[in-house]
């Protein structure tokens, strides 16, 4: 089951089925939130048929997750050529060892998406936007569906940092942290990203403030 649902929603489906209850009641706690996703791959698949499409996505999806859970992270789900994933952190370690794993993971996955896509002569790259903050995780799944995943604002924000769309002529980029995951990073990863922060507003002019890997 674990190749469907991450090991949190495993736990807590188990213990809704053993218990008899109606829903699994959510709860607050802190996260680390990913997205990511593969910028150029849409266009790029229509020229393809169906199994390319699926071979080429595995090909880019599958070093994501490897580093992802190489960093004790939980995919939550694909979304065509984007990928959700968290860490949950009971307390303020479990929190600083999450953001220090989950922006090494983002940043070797970005390097070698690029890489694989360079050898391959793939017009197709990456972005990926990490956020931290209190989210309500447990099953949000409508009628008789059970949907084990996080909900909030920080799960908001964390799309609108990987959707940032930074200037065509700027380097690096690839991966984009919030301030908030910035501040609590360690001086060898804040070492990956360039120094200065970048501003922007989203739809509703919420301002959001990230750095910008040098990759």
């Amino acid at each position: 089951m674990e190749r469907l649902v991450c090991p949190e929603g495993v736990q807590a489906t188990s213990a809704f089925l053993l218990n008899g209850a109606d829903r699994i009641p959510p709860v607050k706690k802190t996260a680390v939130i990913w997205f990511s996703d593969l910028s150029g791959f849409s266009a790029h698949s229509e020229g393809l048929d169906a199994s390319e499409v699926g071979d080429v996505l595995r090909r880019l999806t599958d070093p994501q997750v490897e580093e992802i859970q190489r960093a004790k992270g939980q995919v939550d789900k694909h979304m065509g050529d984007a990928v959700m994933a968290f860490w949950l952190c009971p307390d303020d370690l479990r929190v600083e060892r999450s953001l220090a794993g989950a922006t090494r993971a983002a940043l070797e996955a970005a390097r070698r998406v690029t890489d694989i896509a360079e050898a391959s002569a793939l017009p197709i790259g990456i972005r990926i936007g990490l956020h931290v903050g209190e989210v309500s995780v447990g099953d949000f799944g409508g009628g008789d569906r059970i949907a084990f995943t996080i909900v909030g604002q920080p799960v908001n924000a964390a799309a609108r940092y990987e959707q940032y769309r930074h200037d065509p002529g700027q380097p690096g980029g690839r991966v984009r942290v919030s301030d908030k995951v910035f501040a609590r990073l360690p001086d060898d990863v804040r070492s990956a990203f360039q120094p200065t922060a970048v501003e922007f507003p989203d739809k509703h002019d919420r301002r959001f403030v990230a750095y910008l890997s040098s990759i």
